[in-house]
């Protein structure tokens, strides 16, 4: 269906609704333009058509002190956990985590290949680092001293645990009948039997017999490897989410809804802290598919269930093709969680859908 609108008392047109609606937001055709449609029996002020409105009212501003912000313009966690359902969703997680330490101490007892076992503690802390992200999601923990707390007991538990489960195979290797438990709960023998290994030498590579503080380095860097990985994923995903109060569901992310090309960086975060869509129109696209340079992303975090709760990340990306093609990226957050309502988070899409980009 083709429109118009009036420009110096002349008709302008026929254009489809995406182009009309690009000139709406760069500030071309404003509220109190007369625009003609099919449909229409006269010019009428572009204000009043039912395509141009937004389809609910947006509710009003939250007070500073309400949970989810952070003063009235950026979102940040509640501090609120239901105490039954994260007791009872870490006692689970630490019991799946506790079989997964077991399995990791089987590998590095049962596996002869060095190289393998290198990779372990890898996995084992990429895992670890995992139960703890789905425990904090899955009981909706919104506070970070609590997550901090949380995953500092999974971590210990379950390297401890992992070390119980490793001297109870060498202990029945060498023919005592003892269960891991019966380790676990002996921290002064654990400990003791530990610094005998050590002395003893648990590994000889390529004809040398490893023990003492050859043995402690790679425990220790073993360790840190492990314990690493699972403190870093937790804040990593923390701070990615908001939680909807009202909804009592965390948001989703849509990535990459708008790029903007490489501007003077102070000029695209008062643009984007101002909410001055006029000005983020004016600024030239980047192609969605384009996989190499810089550009300044958009991505929006909101509630599937009210649509209420909008929030607005901006980054910094730099892309580069190495020699054999391998593509290395950077990015830096520059607009953390700034709230929107639903027609400011439409608009945000607007500008990546209905601007021509820039190859």
């Amino acid at each position: 269906m083709q429109r118009y609108y009036t420009k110096e008392a002349q008709a302008t047109g026929p254009m489809e609704h995406k182009e009309l609606a690009r000139l709406v937001l760069i500030g071309t055709v404003r509220p109190e333009t007369l625009v003609w449609r099919e449909g229409l029996s006269s010019w009428q002020p572009l204000g009043t058509l039912p395509e141009f409105q937004a389809a609910a009212p947006s509710p009003p501003p939250l007070p500073a002190s309400a949970p989810g912000l952070v003063g009235p313009r950026h979102y940040r966690y509640s501090g609120r956990y239901p105490v039954f359902r994260t007791c009872a969703t870490a006692i689970c997680g630490i019991m799946v985590a506790d079989c997964v330490a077991w399995l990791y101490a089987y590998g590095q007892f049962r596996i002869p290949y060095i190289y393998i076992c290198a990779i372990l503690p890898f996995v084992f802390g990429g895992i670890l680092g995992a139960l703890t992200v789905g425990t904090y999601v899955f009981a909706r923990i919104r506070s970070k001293s609590i997550v901090r707390k949380l995953t500092f007991a999974f971590v210990i538990n379950t390297y401890y645990f992992h070390w119980a489960a490793w001297v109870s195979m060498v202990l029945q290797q060498r023919g005592t009948d003892v269960h891991v438990l019966d380790v676990a709960l002996q921290p002064e023998a654990l400990w003791a039997t530990i610094l005998a290994a050590n002395a003893a030498g648990p590994w000889t590579l390529f004809g040398t017999h490893f023990t003492g503080g050859w043995v402690t380095a790679v425990w220790v860097l073993e360790g840190l490897i492990i314990v690493w990985l699972a403190l870093m994923l937790p804040p990593v995903f923390f701070g990615d989410l908001p939680f909807c109060e009202a909804c009592n569901a965390w948001c989703t992310k849509q990535a990459n809804v708008a790029r903007f090309s490489h501007q003077e960086e102070q000029i695209v975060v008062r643009a984007v802290e101002d909410k001055d869509f006029t000005g983020l129109a004016a600024l030239p696209q980047v192609a969605l598919s384009k996989d190499v340079g810089e550009w300044y992303q958009c991505d929006i975090e909101r509630c599937l269930k009210c649509n209420n709760l909008n929030t607005l990340d901006v980054l910094y990306v730099a892309a580069e093709r190495d020699q054999k093609g391998k593509i290395s990226t950077t990015t830096r957050k520059l607009v953390e969680n700034l709230l929107l309502t639903s027609t400011e988070a439409m608009h945000i899409k607007m500008l990546g859908q209905v601007k021509r980009p820039i190859p």
